[in-house]
């Protein structure tokens, strides 16, 4: 059975199921956690997770090949979120549904300062929270970053630095609680 991700992804994509089987254990956990932080709900996150898989098999049927497996899978999950989030956009232009309000809190437990944090991550901008979730929460390199969300390094770091001074500005009351 092969070991390295290349030849998983090798012998996935000549229609060995063990090794998708392999490459889908090794990325189940952070492609969650990605898809979770990056859309903050969690049966939006079950949909996307599973729409991510559906077509990396279906992509394996094809018999295409990829690069780097983990740079692709993400870009598919982040690909569809773009997709649901024009897709929302429209059902709340026609249907005149509105966002929730946010809540704030004022209280400093370590559930209460995560759910603030959580908040704070949504209120990025979609091109900001993917960069941030991706560099700091998954820990990819900048490089990675930059391939999957289709933007120079430069513009990464600067979307970086940008979204760690909002939330910094957005979180400035936990600093000295």
């Amino acid at each position: 059975m092969p070991q390295g991700e290349d030849e998983l992804v090798e012998h996935a994509g000549n229609g060995n199921n063990a090794a998708f089987e392999k490459l889908y254990y090794l990325y189940e956990k952070p492609l969650f956690r990605f898809v979770v932080y990056l859309s903050g709900q969690q049966y939006l996150a079950e949909e996307l997770f599973q729409e991510t898989w559906l077509r990396a098999a279906k992509h394996f049927r094809n018999k295409k090949q990829v690069s780097s497996f983990k740079s692709w899978l993400f870009t598919i999950a982040v690909n569809l979120y773009r997709d649901e989030l024009r897709k929302s956009k429209i059902r709340r232009f026609f249907l005149g549904d509105e966002e929730p309000e946010p809540r704030f809190q004022n209280n400093f437990t370590d559930f209460e300062i995560r759910d603030e944090l959580n908040e704070a991550i949504q209120s990025l901008s979609e091109k900001q929270r993917t960069v941030f979730i991706l560099f700091y929460v998954e820990g990819m390199k900048i490089s990675e970053v930059s391939q999957i969300v289709g933007r120079t390094e430069g513009t990464i770091k600067a979307t970086l630095h940008q979204t760690i001074k909002k939330l910094r500005k957005e979180l400035k009351e936990f600093k000295n609680g």
